[in-house]
C-alpha cells in the first residue's frame, strides 16, 4: 500500500467513527490527487452537511465535477465560493494596512492587489496614499521579512486576476491554474 493509500485508509476509518468529523477535507484531498472525482463529489457533499462555511472542501467539490464534466454544477459551486471571497475581501485591505504598519511594503502591496481584485474595484487613492506613507515610514524603522508561502501563491493568483476583466456577467473568472493556486492557498492558510 503507498503512502497516499494508506493515509486515504485512515482518513475513511476515522470519517467512518465520527461522520461529522472535519477529516472529510484531508480525504477529499486524498481522493482528488489519486483521481477519484466521484468518490470527492460524494464525501464533501456528505462532509459539508456538517461543515458548510468550509472553504476548501467547496473548491474540492467544484474542482471534481469539473473533472467528471458537469461544467454547470461545477460552475455554480466555484461561484458561490468566489462571491463569499469577494465578501471577506475587506481582510485583505486590513492586512494592506497591518503590513504597511508593520514595516512591509511588499506584502502590503500583494495584498492590496488581491484586495482590488476580490472587490473588484479600486482601491480609493486615499486610502493607497496612507498605506504607502505607512510603508515609507514603517520600512526605515524595521527590516522587511521575504514573502511567505501563503502570500506568494495569493499575489500569484492577484496578478492573473488583475489581468482579466472581473464582471458578474463573465462566465468563469478562476482558469483551471486559479483554481490549483487557491486550492495551494487554502490548503496552506489551514496547514
Amino acid at each position: 500500500m503507498t503512502g497516499s493509500s494508506e493515509n486515504i485508509q485512515i482518513y475513511r476509518e476515522m470519517l467512518r467513527l465520527d461522520p461529522s468529523s472535519k477529516i472529510f477535507e484531508s480525504l477529499a484531498e486524498a481522493l482528488y490527487s489519486a483521481g477519484e472525482w466521484q468518490e470527492v463529489v460524494r464525501i464533501c457533499r456528505d462532509g459539508l452537511k456538517y461543515h458548510p462555511e468550509h472553504l476548501r472542501p467547496r473548491v474540492l467539490l467544484g474542482m471534481a465535477l469539473m473533472e467528471l464534466g458537469d461544467q454547470e454544477e461545477s460552475q455554480r459551486v466555484l461561484l458561490e465560493v468566489e462571491r463569499e471571497m469577494r465578501q471577506s475581501s475587506i481582510v485583505f485591505k486590513l492586512l494592506a494596512e497591518q503590513a504597511a504598519l508593520g514595516g512591509d511594503p511588499g506584502e502590503a502591496a500583494q495584498f492590496t492587489r488581491i484586495y482590488r481584485c476580490l472587490a473588484g474595484q479600486s482601491v480609493p487613492e486615499a486610502s493607497e496614499r496612507i498605506v504607502e506613507e505607512s510603508s515609507r515610514e514603517a520600512e526605515s524603522q524595521a527590516p522587511s521579512h521575504p514573502p511567505g508561502k501563503l502570500e506568494l501563491i495569493l499575489s500569484a493568483l492577484a496578478d492573473r486576476l488583475e489581468s482579466r476583466s472581473i464582471h458578474p456577467q463573465t462566465s468563469s473568472v478562476l482558469s483551471s491554474s486559479d483554481l490549483d493556486l487557491l486550492k495551494k492557498a487554502v490548503s496552506a492558510s489551514i496547514d
